[in-house]
């Protein structure tokens, strides 16, 4: 499965906490909207059934300009913001390999392609 993500849509990790409550963690709103803006773009890309089983993931991240970004800062919310429409969990994703692919200014995204796996 190929799916393309926009990059305005990619929530950072360090934009992840609201608060605590009660020992839980609560998720900022502006890390919720864009984790659920990001799960509706897939949603329109992907119909089928959640995949089961290992799966292994890659993706190329395509930046708006060429400031310096940590190539890993939204991938745990893009991994979850895919449970329930591309995998059942993201446990499932055995293997992750994310690399930069440059610059778009007109076009900026993340480019990803899930796949199943054997292991054994």
């Amino acid at each position: 499965m190929k799916l393309i993500i926009p990059y305005d849509l990619l929530a950072r990790d360090n934009e992840r906490i609201g608060g605590m409550m009660r020992g839980r963690l609560l998720l900022s709103q502006k890390y919720r909207r864009k984790k659920d803006a990001a799960r509706a773009a897939a949603m329109t890309q992907y119909r089928g059934k959640p995949l089961e089983g290992d799966l292994a993931i890659a993706g190329i991240a395509y930046w708006p300009d060429r400031r310096r970004r940590d190539l890993m800062f939204f991938v745990k919310a893009l991994h979850d913001a895919l449970e329930g429409v591309c995998y059942l969990d993201d446990v499932q994703l055995v293997e992750v390999q994310y690399k930069k692919g440059g610059i778009d200014k007109d076009a900026p995204r993340v480019e990803l392609e899930i796949v199943q796996v054997a292991r054994g």
